[in-house]
C-alpha cells in the first residue's frame, strides 16, 4: 500500500494526559501502515489509500473530505489506548503558521535551570522570552468533556476545524480502558503571545459550542511552552492556564 505525502503537525515526544495525571512516554513508533487494531486499520482504508494515520499514539485524519467517515468510524468514546491511539486530531493545513521545529530538549533544561535559580519569581515574562527564544509559540483552548458527551463536542469542533472556522488543529483524548471517564479537546492557536488570534479563536469557539448547544460551559487557555516544560496544578509559582472564559 502506498501511503501518500502529507503534512502532518508537530507530534511531541512526551505528551500530557491532564485527565490522567500522567506522563505517556511516545518514544516507540507505532506503524502508519498498520494499526494495531484490525478494526481500525480496515476503516481508515478507503479506495486503495489511508485517509487517516495512526502515528506515534495520534490518529491524523489525512483527507479532510472524509470528515464525516472519520467522525463516524473513529469516535473517541469508541477508539481507546488498547487500540495504540492516545489522541485523535484533525487540521487545516491553511490556517497553519509558525511550525518550525523546537529544540525540546533545549528549552527544558534552560527552563530546569532557570526554575531553580529564580523559584517562586518565575514569572509569565520570562515564560515570553523562553518562547520566543526557542520558536515554542503554539498554545490551545481547552475543555473537558465526559465520555457521554464527548463524540458530539468533538464532532463540533472537528468540522469547524476543518472547514476554516477555527484554528489550524484541534486533537480530543481517546479513551481510557481503565474507566476514566474525562476527555480533554484541544484547539491550537499558533502563538499564545498573539492576543488578536487568541480572542478571535476563543470568541469563535464559545459561539460554536453555543450554537450547537454543547455541554461545555468553559474553556482554558494553555501555551504548548507550560506543558513540554511541565507546569499543571498546583506550580508554585505559575499558573497552569493564561486565560479562560466561563458562559
Amino acid at each position: 500500500m502506498v501511503i501518500p505525502v502529507i503534512w502532518q503537525p508537530i507530534i511531541p515526544q512526551m505528551s500530557y494526559i491532564p485527565a490522567f495525571d500522567q506522563k505517556v512516554n511516545m518514544a516507540t513508533p507505532i506503524s502508519p501502515t498498520y494499526p494495531r487494531n484490525d478494526m481500525m486499520n480496515g476503516y481508515m482504508m478507503n479506495n486503495g489509500y489511508s485517509y487517516a494515520l495512526l502515528y506515534n499514539g495520534w490518529l491524523h485524519l489525512i483527507d479532510n473530505t472524509r470528515i464525516e467517515q472519520f467522525l463516524g468510524e473513529m469516535p473517541p468514546s469508541r477508539v481507546n489506548y488498547t487500540n495504540g491511539c492516545i489522541w485523535i486530531s484533525v487540521h487545516n493545513r491553511s490556517k497553519a503558521k509558525n511550525l518550525g521545529v523546537q529544540n525540546l530538549n533545549g528549552l527544558y533544561q534552560e527552563f530546569k535551570q532557570m526554575e531553580y535559580i529564580l523559584g517562586t519569581n518565575l514569572n509569565q515574562e520570562y515564560m515570553k522570552q523562553l518562547a520566543l527564544k526557542y520558536n515554542m509559540l503554539c498554545g490551545k483552548w481547552m475543555c473537558f468533556v465526559d465520555t457521554p458527551d464527548v463524540d458530539r463536542v468533538w464532532s463540533v469542533i472537528a468540522r469547524a476545524v476543518s472547514n476554516g472556522r477555527l484554528g489550524h488543529q484541534a486533537k480530543v483524548q481517546s479513551s481510557n480502558p481503565n474507566g476514566i471517564k474525562t476527555h480533554i479537546i484541544c484547539v491550537y492557536t499558533n502563538n499564545f503571545l498573539d492576543l488578536d488570534e487568541r480572542e478571535t479563536i476563543k470568541n469563535e469557539l464559545q459561539k460554536v459550542l453555543i450554537e450547537s448547544n454543547t455541554v461545555v460551559k468553559r474553556i482554558a487557555y494553555k501555551p504548548d511552552l507550560y506543558t513540554y516544560v511541565g507546569i499543571y496544578q498546583n506550580h508554585h509559582s505559575l499558573n497552569e492556564t493564561i486565560d479562560d472564559i466561563v458562559w
